[in-house]
C-alpha cells in the first residue's frame, strides 16, 4: 500500500488517493481562482502606469534642464553680448555667403559679391546718389562705416558702381550681376577722413586706424536680424598680407568697400524699400 504523494501545484494530491473534495463554499469556490487573476492584473497594469508615469517625469526634467542650460544670444545692436561667430569661408573675399554659426538667434543669409577699395569724392562735393545721405547718416550716429541700399538695376549700375565705384578708373568689367527682384544689394565703406567731409556737412568723423582705411577691401563677417526689422551687417578689412588697394586718379583717396546682397525673404516684415528708411545697418566686428 502506497501512502500519499507529494502535493502538486495545483493543490491536488498526486498518487492512488482520491483527490480532496472541493472547498466548503460550494459553488462559491470556483471564483477564488478568477479573482486572484483580477487582482494580479490590476496590480501589474497599476505598477506599468507608475512605471511609465516616472519614465516621461524624467524625460522631461531633462528637456527643460536642456533648455534652459542652452545660452541666448542676443544682437550687438541691442545691448546684448555679441554672438561668438566665425566665418563660414575660407576665403569670404571671394564673394560667397556668410552667416552666424547654426543656432544664433537671429541669424540671416548675406552674401558677399563684390570687394576692394572706392574713390573718395572730392572734398567738398556732394558725390553720386546715395553718398551724401549715407555720410550724413554715419555722423549723426558716430559709425565709422557708411552704407547705402540699391533697390534696381538702373541706379545702381550707374551710381553706384559707375559713378562711385569705378570712379577715377577705367572701366575693366560689369557691376556683379544682382537679382533686384529677389534681393537688394548694400555698399558699404569706410567714412572719408574729417578733411575729406561732403560740401556742408559738419562734425568730426569716427577715428579709423591707418590700416584699415588702407586695406585692400572689406569682408563679411556675418548678417543677424536687429530689433525684429533691420539687418544687421558685420564685416571687417582684408588681412595686410592682401592685394594693394588698386592705383587712382590724382586727387583722389581710396577707401575699402563691401558689396553685398541680402535677399528680400530675410526681414519678417517686408520693408518698404527706397523711403529713405532703409532696415539696414553695418559695423566692424569686434
Amino acid at each position: 500500500m502506497t501512502g500519499p504523494g507529494p502535493a502538486s501545484e495545483s493543490g491536488h494530491v498526486s498518487g492512488d488517493v482520491a483527490s480532496p473534495p472541493p472547498p466548503a463554499g460550494g459553488a462559491g469556490g470556483t471564483r477564488h481562482p478568477r479573482v486572484g487573476r483580477r487582482r494580479r492584473a490590476s496590480a501589474w497594469r497599476l505598477r506599468w502606469l507608475v512605471r511609465a508615469s516616472v519614465l516621461m517625469g524624467i524625460i522631461a526634467v531633462i528637456l527643460v534642464a536642456t533648455s534652459l542650460g542652452r545660452p541666448l544670444a542676443l544682437p550687438a545692436w541691442s545691448g546684448g553680448a555679441k554672438p561668438d561667430a566665425s566665418p563660414l569661408l575660407a576665403d569670404p573675399s571671394q564673394g560667397t555667403s556668410a552667416v552666424f554659426a547654426v543656432g544664433v538667434v537671429g541669424a540671416r543669409r548675406a552674401h558677399l559679391v563684390a570687394t576692394g577699395t572706392l574713390p573718395l569724392p572730392r572734398a567738398g562735393t556732394t558725390g553720386p546718389a546715395g553718398y551724401l545721405p549715407a555720410v550724413t547718416h554715419a555722423l549723426a550716429v558716430g559709425s565709422p562705416l557708411a552704407w547705402s541700399v540699391w533697390t534696381d538695376i538702373e541706379s545702381f549700375g550707374q551710381s553706384a558702381w559707375r559713378d562711385f565705384v569705378q570712379a577715377g578708373r577705367p572701366i575693366t568689367h560689369r557691376p556683379p550681376a544682382v537679382d533686384f527682384s529677389r534681393e537688394i544689394a548694400v555698399l558699404v565703406w569706410v567714412v572719408p577722413p574729417p578733411g575729406g567731409l561732403p560740401a556742408g556737412l559738419s562734425g568730426t568723423p569716427v577715428s579709423v586706424p591707418t590700416s584699415v582705411r588702407r586695406a585692400s577691401g572689406l569682408v563679411l563677417r556675418g548678417a543677424i536680424l536687429v530689433d525684429h526689422v533691420a539687418i544687421g551687417l558685420e564685416v571687417a578689412p582684408t588681412a595686410p598680407d592682401q592685394a594693394k588697394p588698386e592705383p587712382l586718379a590724382t586727387g583722389l583717396e581710396g577707401v575699402p568697400y563691401a558689396l553685398v546682397t541680402i535677399p528680400k525673404d530675410q526681414w519678417p516684415i517686408p520693408p518698404a524699400w527706397g523711403t529713405g528708411n532703409d532696415p539696414v545697418m553695418a559695423r566692424f566686428a569686434s
